[in-house]
C-alpha cells in the first residue's frame, strides 16, 4: 500500500480512527522503533493542545493527497509511466525493497518490472 521511512509517521490510520481491527497488517523491512498512543489519550491531547490537532489534520490531509495521487497513477498511467514516476519519486527504494514487492506496489508483473529496470535509464 505504501512505503514510509524516518522521520515519517506510519500506521494503519483508518483502524485507529474508527477503532476497529484493520483488514491488513503493518510490516517492517528494516529495523524499526515505534511509539504508540491510545486513542483516548490521542483525543485528549488533541482537545487540550491545538497545535497537536493541527499537526494531525495536516498529516491526514497529506495522507489523503498521497493516496489520491497514487490511485490516479494506478488508473491513468501505463506500467512504464508508473515505473518512471516511482523511480523519480523514490529512487532510494530500488536497492532496499525487493523487485517482487516493488512490482506488486506498482501493480505490474515482476517480469515486466525486471524488464523496465533493465531497459529504462535511471
Amino acid at each position: 500500500m505504501a512505503f514510509t521511512y524516518a522521520p515519517s509517521f506510519t500506521g494503519i490510520p483508518e483502524s485507529f480512527f474508527v477503532q476497529k481491527p484493520a483488514n491488513y497488517f503493518l510490516e517492517t523491512i528494516t529495523d524499526s522503533e515505534f511509539v504508540r498512543i491510545s486513542f483516548d489519550k490521542h483525543q485528549e491531547l488533541m482537545r487540550e493542545y491545538r497545535p497537536i490537532e493541527t499537526l494531525f489534520r495536516i498529516a491526514t490531509e497529506s495522507l489523503l493527497i498521497g493516496l489520491l495521487e497514487r490511485y490516479h497513477e494506478l488508473m491513468a498511467y501505463d506500467i512504464e509511466t508508473r515505473f518512471k514516476s516511482f523511480v523519480k519519486r523514490s529512487p532510494h527504494l530500488l536497492g532496499t525493497i525487493s523487485q517482487k514487492d516493488l512490482a506488486s506496489y506498482l501493480r505490474m508483473d515482476a517480469t515486466n518490472f525486471s524488464k523496465l529496470i533493465n531497459t529504462i535509464r535511471i
